[in-house]
């Protein structure tokens, strides 16, 4: 615990191979990769980390001149000086014991992942390379050693023994071969445009992390704090100058956060008035139809996944289903497979009811296969080798948020269209209209992005004794911004989607700056915005309609988590010790998770309350879709041992990574839950309801089975159609 930074880095790196630390955000499965040679890369940048640790504790113990290090001098090995002799000895009895636990790692891995070597093997060969050619160049060239940076430094490394005093070159020469092989592996990323894994660039990261701690305290061991402290406040004052901007609007002029209500250019961007769209969708699906609205949890690429399972699956059973949505609400991943559902929709006269935007037939397979692609590691080498060493101003544009949005686009082949192009077909009838609801960091507010006129929800007005009040409780992005229209739907997805820290909030163009967030921290299931709507339309929907479905589609078992047995567990032994220091935080983190889907469950009481009477119980119903546990795979070792799982526990949750990744594993798991027991219950319920409703039997339905899903046998195409381009001729 003398280098509590070196500690606490090979301590995570044990604890992310033994699948403890991290588990439910996926980052042991960035490792432990499915594809050999990602995880062999994954395996050499395990060692890089491992060897930067070694030779950092080796630099730090020598130059406090630890007393037992003398002992790794003697004897010397086979033609190497003390100094190289204790190097390899120090990075055998450090590093190389490390090398053990991670490979034990390998029998935690679930059997889904068809090879565990290339990781521990990779590890090996990296750490031996690296330490051989280390003593070859230091023993061949001696790197002379520099003048000291102080005379406490000159005094310490007087007091080594003579035969290491060459020891200050050799962190010199070290530590500038660090930086260069950092920046020369991003100008190689940058120029090729490779894609490095993301496993590789974690340990990247942690290496440089490593070094740079060991600069500070091998060259300035007693000022480190200050000097750390002082180049905090450095990059605190440069960030200040500007965040990461939006790559589709203009900010200049800005707009000012106090005409905020007050501005207002919704007639330039001819925002649909409610009535009007919903006397367009009446129109179109004959008298009295049954009105769906959607509610989607947030999660990652794991609700995008499961958001696009339900629909598309729904869709089977219930023919029409998506021209019967009015309304798509949520947060998150869940709102970037809205947004790629609802894009991809079509005109009801077209025979094929989901298209790209070259025009290419998108079927259930197809429509799984493109939301589940992975865009974390586009995100992972712009954080690693952009967003962390240059300031946020110099690139405003080019950061991490959009390196998703343009892998979303490139995968999807449907969200580098305008959010503006989804008007007409709202405007019509046919198409769901999104309501995208980032969270204004500086405020709380919601900035609805919507091609509704949505104010009666973002400004809530009432009269309180001492006079008319009004309160704005969000700002409508259509209202507020002139050039709005060139807003990608990407980029509004990326904004719902803010995942902390891994993806860049985005500053809008407002004064003073507001930035936005992930649209969980105000709602994470999309059902406060759905029913505050509904609620708003009740008299309409009661006159004009025969029933209205709110669909709840929330991405893990949240029936199951908002039960008393589940919440009255006994806690951990360890969490008990620290509750007097971490009960404050637990509550508040607690609480806030437990308000949205407490007051979410009031709400959909008072719909209930308001639509059903007692001639009329069914008028309003909301159904749940969540992923079943089903079969999750076991770790190796259990599975050597024999062990199983109790497959009805019913605290046993989808075993499925909160993560921009996603295993193929994990995949098959969420499209299979569609079919999974009680799932089938609730889509047969839902045939049921609707037939009633409709007064129209449904055709036979498949039978309901845990199915996965295939490969797309149609590609992306390769330049999606941009925000502004004309549609493709197909």
């Amino acid at each position: 615990m003398s280098y509590p930074l070196l500690f606490f880095e090979a301590l995570a790196l044990v604890g992310i191979a033994l699948g403890i630390v991290a588990k439910p955000f996926g980052i042991p499965d960035l490792f432990w990769h499915d594809r050999r040679w990602s995880q062999w890369w994954a395996g050499v940048g395990v060692g890089l980390v491992l060897f930067d640790l070694g030779t950092v504790g080796f630099l730090l113990d020598s130059s406090a001149a630890r007393p037992w290090l003398a002992r790794f001098a003697h004897p010397p090995l086979w033609r190497l000086s003390a100094a190289h002799s204790q190097l390899v000895r120090y990075l055998a009895c450090t590093s190389g014991v490390l090398l053990v636990p991670i490979a034990l790692g390998s029998v935690t891995v679930v059997t889904d992942v068809p090879a565990v070597w290339p990781l521990p093997v990779g590890a090996a060969i990296m750490l031996g390379l690296l330490a051989f050619l280390t003593v070859v160049l230091w023993q061949r060239f001696s790197p002379p050693r520099p003048r000291p940076l102080s005379a406490r430094a000159e005094k310490r490394l007087a007091r080594l023994p003579p035969e290491i005093r060459d020891l200050h070159g050799f962190a010199f020469w070290y530590f500038g071969a660090r930086a260069a092989i950092f920046v020369s592996t991003g100008l190689v990323y940058g120029a090729l445009d490779v894609t490095p894994t993301v496993a590789l660039c974690i340990c990247v990261a942690l290496g440089l992390a490593a070094s740079t701690y060991g600069i500070f305290k091998f060259y300035i061991p007693g000022r480190s704090f200050g000097y750390a402290f002082g180049i905090a406040l450095v990059v605190t004052l440069i960030n200040s100058i500007g965040g990461h901007h939006l790559a589709d609007l203009g900010y200049e002029p800005r707009t000012s956060v106090e005409e905020f209500g007050r501005v207002d250019h919704s007639t330039a961007h001819r925002l649909i008035v409610q009535q009007a769209a919903l006397g367009q969708w009446l129109s179109r699906q004959g008298p009295k139809p049954v009105m769906v609205v959607a509610a989607v949890d947030g999660g990652g690429i794991r609700a995008a996944v499961w958001t696009t399972v339900v629909l598309s699956e729904l869709e089977n059973d219930i023919p029409g289903l998506p021209y019967r949505i009015r309304i798509i609400t949520g947060a998150s991943g869940g709102m970037v497979g809205a947004s790629f559902y609802v894009g991809s929709l079509q005109h009801p006269s077209d025979p094929k009811a989901h298209r790209d935007l070259a025009g290419a037939p998108l079927d259930r397979n197809c429509l799984v296969d493109r939301i589940s692609k992975e865009s974390l590691t586009a995100v992972a080498r712009q954080l690693v080798f952009v967003d962390l060493p240059i300031p946020p101003f110099l690139h405003r544009t080019h950061d991490r948020g959009y390196a998703m949005e343009r892998a979303w686009e490139r995968d999807t082949g449907v969200l580098s269209q305008c959010f503006v192009d989804l008007k007409e077909g709202e405007r019509a009838g046919w198409r769901p209209s999104l309501i995208v609801s980032p969270v204004i960091v500086e405020d709380g507010r919601r900035l609805l992005i919507s091609n509704l006129d949505l104010d009666y929800l973002a400004n809530v007005r009432y009269e309180p004794a001492q006079g008319p009040l009004q309160s704005m409780q969000g700002v409508e992005f259509f209202r507020a911004f002139a050039d709005g229209s060139r807003l990608r739907l990407s980029a509004a997805a990326r904004m719902s989607a803010t995942f902390p820290y891994v993806t860049a909030a985005a500053e809008l163009p407002t004064e003073p700056a507001r930035r936005t967030v992930d649209a969980g921290s105000y709602d994470e299931h999309g059902v406060d915005l759905a029913a505050d709507w509904i609620w708003w339309q009740r008299d309409w929907i009661r006159d004009n309609t025969n029933g209205v479905l709110l669909l709840q589609i929330p991405d893990s078992r949240a029936l199951q988590k908002k039960s008393s047995d589940r919440a009255t567990r006994k806690r951990p032994w360890w969490v008990r010790g620290v509750g007097a220091v971490t009960g404050p935080i637990e509550a508040v983190l607690n609480s806030r998770d437990s308000a949205m889907a407490y007051r979410n469950d009031e709400w959909v009481r008072t719909l209930e309350e308001t639509f059903n009477t007692p001639e009329d119980r069914e008028f309003f119903r909301t159904f749940i879709f969540e992923p079943d546990a089903g079969l999750i795979p076991q770790p190796r070792y259990k599975v050597w041992l024999g062990i199983r799982p109790p497959l009805d526990d019913p605290t046993r949750d989808q075993d499925v990574s909160l993560s921009w990744r996603l295993t193929p594993g994990e995949v098959q798991r969420l499209a299979k839950a569609i079919g999974g027991r009680e799932n089938c219950q609730r889509r047969s319920s839902l045939r049921k309801w609707w037939s009633e409703r409709t007064g129209t039997p449904l055709p036979l339905a498949a039978p309901c089975e845990e199915r996965g899903t295939g490969p797309c046998p149609v590609e992306p195409p390769v330049q999606p159609r941009r925000c502004g381009e004309p549609p493709s001729p197909s």
